[in-house]
């Protein structure tokens, strides 16, 4: 019994970084072996966010592993495998303790990646801030299908950065992983982690990185709900975790009720991405609550039966009533017939009107292409107040239609639109003179269709993984 236990304890493979080559060598993910296991099966591990294993599951570099070669301000793109998709979100930081113990070493964090469990690659900018040298890239994953409890997976790469920044490693704005815990033990410590799976802010966990405006930082930025800045070792009071309470359950209708009423308060959508449409949709009862979700009008309701008549004389006038209605109904069928006929003669008018109207304006435009026209002068683009995943439009929106520079207006339901990235979500609407402005776009935009899904900016490029019936949260 024991050994089928420990047996089955190794199988729980779920999944780890793969390119740039990690520390361990091993470029191809496998189940159950290797480090695709969670932190805490490595020896004296009790405590994930806080043992040496956490920070790199290698202690040194690999010789037999070349050191991966980057430039600040070009891209790097990053590749991890799954085997078992926990929902759940993934961070990059860098360090450039090289020599030191894992415990001492301090870290600066480069990137966000937003559910992670949805793609298989990424591609992240390598921020201007950092200077050259020697350093550790530190991928990790903090997995929250188990919540409030976590599972933590990471893996380290060598790599050597060039710069042009006189800037020296001792002068960044580092921070230890584990000592103190850069991540708040559970989803009930301090801010948390969010609850996939009941109500509440669905925000990401982590501290701030070295740039905000770079590889979707704006997540964790100072100011965010769930920034864990405070737990960096200045002692400040974290602020007051998001609530997740429990969904409450809808009560059942009443075995008296003659027949059943249908709800009136719509269907539960999501509000941005698209993965996310059935968490709201398992969500509908407490929509309101999810951040992510919101409701949309429901279809037209049938009628309810009406009780059974207590008499002939009561079954007599609703025969009648029932015969009046009929046909008052064929007379109003009646009436929109002709109505239509109205409408397409009027509309047939018209554009034989239109065809001479535009006859008559070629015309005058061959007299006067002798003439010559100044061409009117550009007017200067207007400064778009929107940011990447913005509200761009939507039935009732007043807002600003437009997207800042290399975006575009996503019409994600008829009451709902987003700002989206050309570089990360190719779409037709992404002309080279769309993603050279940040002017208004929405009503173009809206007419297109979006092929894949996440919260992503600036350089980063996505390549969104099939997960179908193996997805989970």
């Amino acid at each position: 019994m024991l050994l089928l236990t420990a047996v089955s304890h190794r199988c729980e493979a779920h999944g780890k970084l793969t390119r740039p080559t990690p520390r361990d060598g091993i470029s191809v993910g496998r189940a159950g072996l290797d480090e695709n296991n969670p932190v805490s099966f490595e020896p004296g591990c009790a405590k994930e966010n806080s043992c040496d294993a956490f920070v790199c599951r290698e202690a040194a570099p690999n010789p037999n592993v070349p050191v991966t070669q980057v430039v600040v301000g070009q891209s790097l793109t990053l590749q991890w495998s799954f085997t078992a998709l926990h929902v759940g979100d993934c961070s990059v930081y860098v360090s450039y303790d090289v020599e030191k113990p894992r415990s001492q070493q301090r870290y600066v964090k480069i990137a966000n990646i937003p559910d992670c469990k949805s793609y298989t690659t990424w591609s992240i900018t390598m921020p201007d801030g950092l200077p050259s040298g020697r350093a550790i890239l530190r991928w990790d994953w903090v997995a929250l299908h188990i919540w409030p409890k976590t599972e933590n997976f990471v893996q380290c790469v060598d790599i050597d950065i060039s710069s042009t920044l006189a800037t020296t490693a001792a002068e960044l704005d580092s921070f230890s992983i584990t000592n103190p815990p850069i991540y708040p033990d559970d989803g009930n410590d301090g801010v948390g982690f969010r609850n996939a799976f009941g109500s509440g802010a669905q925000d990401m966990t982590g501290p701030s990185c070295i740039d905000d405006s770079v590889n979707d930082c704006w997540l964790t930025a100072p100011g965010s709900s769930r920034n864990t800045d405070y737990r960096r070792g200045s002692g400040a009071a974290p602020p007051p975790a998001p609530l997740n309470p429990l969904p409450v359950p809808t009560p059942p209708p009443s075995i008296t009720q003659p027949s059943p009423v249908p709800s009136t308060s719509g269907a539960c959508v999501s509000s941005g991405p698209d993965y996310y449409e059935a968490v709201c949709a398992s969500l509908a009862a407490t929509c309101e609550l999810y951040s992510i979700c919101r409701r949309v009008p429901s279809p037209t309701m049938a009628p309810t039966r009406s009780p059974e008549p207590e008499s002939e004389a009561e079954e007599e006038e609703e025969e009648t009533e029932v015969e009046a209605e009929e046909e008052q109904e064929e007379e109003e069928e009646a009436e929109e017939e002709e109505q239509e006929e109205e409408a397409e003669a009027e509309s047939e008018a018209e554009s034989e009107a239109e065809s001479e109207a535009e006859a008559e304006a070629e015309e005058e435009e061959k007299e006067q292409a002798h003439t010559p026209t100044s061409a009117p002068s550009p007017s200067p683009l207007q400064q778009c107040p929107n940011r990447g995943y913005s509200q761009c439009g939507g039935v009732g929106f007043v807002g600003a239609t437009c997207c800042p520079d290399g975006h575009y207006c996503k019409e994600l339901s008829e009451y709902f639109s987003s700002c989206y990235s050309c570089e990360h979500f190719p779409d037709p609407a992404c002309s080279a003179s769309l993603l050279g402005s940040g002017a208004k776009r929405g009503a173009a935009s809206r007419r297109q269709h979006f092929l894949g899904t996440a919260f992503i900016q600036g350089a980063v490029v996505i390549a969104p993984e099939s997960t179908e019936d193996s997805m989970e949260l």
